[in-house]
């Protein structure tokens, strides 16, 4: 018993290892995810009491979102690089704790007026109730950076089962809170939400101060000179943040429900990209950064080809036939209560506009960790610069001729295109083809199909389509045999 304990809480040496680990505890945490959002949808259906909960936690993500993505991304390879890890971990997690406090103490005095201007079409009641979410909520600035700074330093040393324990816990015990208190209504959401998140922060401070000396000597300045280069991360952050408040914005002055709609197609979306870009893409990242680091380009090369055999060849496959089941799996499920069939349409519409971001998210993962790699910051920033604009100009035509499905499409267009100038810019900097034009052609024939049918509306024609990227794509382009690559995949992670 012992021992399987020991090998359970020991590193994970290969992608592989990574894979399976994370596909057991994203099957757990997503599957949590989903059902509270069900539950949510069951009870009060896509309305206004919906819309302020969502614009909440969407509010609360900015200013935690802004640093700690920048901060986080940085962390891995500069950790790696420290000489001295415990006084690194001390001093940048000092610096952190400084950084957030000031952000909280900014957000908890103009937060209600920073809301009131993003969600510019709400009732002064509606800014009232939101208000009141959002002070509830607020602590969650300072424990969702600390959580995800602990998480990635103990990914670096190869140890990921931690924080994917610690995530599962907090996300039980939240649920739990927000069914026991549901009469509650929207506070019982809050409440539930903040609870989960201090839950998950605690057990993984226990966590790493098993690992490291947590007291010590620190340095303020040398923490925050190692931040410098997230400045130019924080800049992208911000302004893909900015335009995810544009869609909001723009939301607000729609029929109550857009928010809750477009929140919970995303969230159906982030399920798929948490069950497998985080399973079988994330993995690779740690051993992509050092042959990188070494100069390793044979062992970079065999990465990226077994990572776009996975995109295209698997992911490719799983987004495809989560189009052509979509609207009869998200009937049974969400077609009760308050939740009617007009909702359950219009859900499955913005689901697969948005099911594009399932290819280009898997791709940008891993061309962002390649910049960061390298450590070049300035270009992807200029790129998201650049995109932003664009999709703000979208999002102001489209809305005006497509309603809530015109931000979709924006957002859709945006991400294919900005994925593609990213591969083209990276290709440039390392004078190494990582994507060719074949791949190319075939995320942008997702997305001229996924918008097809999230316009025209879901039909059983969608499962030809299925079949045809099964047999072309999948079996023809990549020779990938299912069965056998499944099997070989777990084999592998068995050693």
């Amino acid at each position: 018993m012992k021992n399987k304990t020991k090998k359970i809480l020991s590193k994970r040496e290969t992608p592989f290892a990574f894979g399976v680990e994370s596909i057991i505890f994203n099957i757990l945490s997503k599957g949590i995810s989903f059902s509270k959002n069900v539950l949510i949808a069951v009870f009060f259906g896509a309305s206004g009491i919906t819309d302020i909960y969502y614009s909440a936690i969407n509010l609360i993500d900015f200013p935690t979102s802004l640093i700690s993505n920048a901060i986080n991304a940085l962390i891995i390879p500069k950790y790696n690089q420290a000489k001295r890890k415990s006084f690194f971990l001390r001093s940048l997690f000092v610096a952190i704790i400084v950084i957030f406090i000031c952000t909280l103490v900014i957000f908890l005095i103009f937060g209600k007026q920073i809301a009131s201007i993003v969600y510019s079409g709400f009732e002064k009641e509606e800014i009232y109730f939101l208000g009141k979410v959002l002070f509830i909520i607020s602590p969650i600035i300072l424990f969702k950076p600390i959580t995800s700074y602990f998480d990635n330093v103990l990914r670096a040393e190869k140890y990921s089962i931690f924080g994917n324990i610690s995530r599962i816990i907090g996300a039980v015990v939240g649920l739990l809170i927000m069914i026991l208190m549901f009469k509650y209504g929207i506070y019982s959401l809050s409440i539930s939400f903040l609870i989960s998140g201090v839950v998950t922060c605690l057990l993984l401070l226990l966590v790493i101060n098993k690992f490291y000396t947590t007291l010590g000597d620190v340095d303020l300045k040398y923490a925050f000179y190692q931040l410098k280069d997230t400045i130019p991360l924080i800049l992208g952050s911000c302004l893909g943040i900015i335009n995810k408040f544009v869609d909001r914005y723009f939301a607000s002055f729609l029929e109550g429900g857009s928010i809750t709609l477009l929140n919970m197609s995303s969230s159906l979306n982030s399920v798929q990209n948490g069950l497998f870009i985080s399973t079988f893409i994330a993995g690779f990242y740690p051993f992509i950064s050092r042959t990188l680091a070494k100069k390793q380009l044979d062992e970079f090369e065999k990465y990226i080809r077994q990572v776009k055999k996975m995109i295209f060849g698997i992911l490719g496959l799983i987004s495809v036939i989560s189009l052509s089941i979509s609207y009869p799996i998200l009937k049974i499920i969400y077609e009760h209560g308050q939740f009617k069939q007009e909702n359950v349409q219009l859900l499955t519409e913005l689901f697969i506009i948005y099911s594009v971001l399932f290819i280009t998210s898997a791709i940008g993962n891993i061309i962002i960790q390649i910049f960061y790699s390298e450590g070049e910051t300035i270009i992807p920033t200029v790129n998201s610069i650049f995109w932003l604009i664009i999709n703000l100009i979208l999002n102001y035509l489209f809305v005006k001729l497509y309603g809530v499905k015109g931000l979709a499409l924006a957002t859709a267009i945006v991400a294919v295109l900005s994925t593609i100038t990213s591969l083209f810019l990276l290709q440039k900097k390392l004078k190494r083809i990582i994507i060719n034009y074949k791949e190319i052609f075939i995320i942008i024939f997702i997305l001229i199909v996924n918008v097809f049918y999230g316009y025209v509306g879901w039909n059983y024609s969608s499962l030809f389509f299925s079949l045809g990227y099964y047999i072309l794509v999948t079996k023809y382009i990549y020779s990938i045999n299912i069965k056998k690559h499944v099997k070989s995949y777990f084999t592998k992670v068995s050693k």
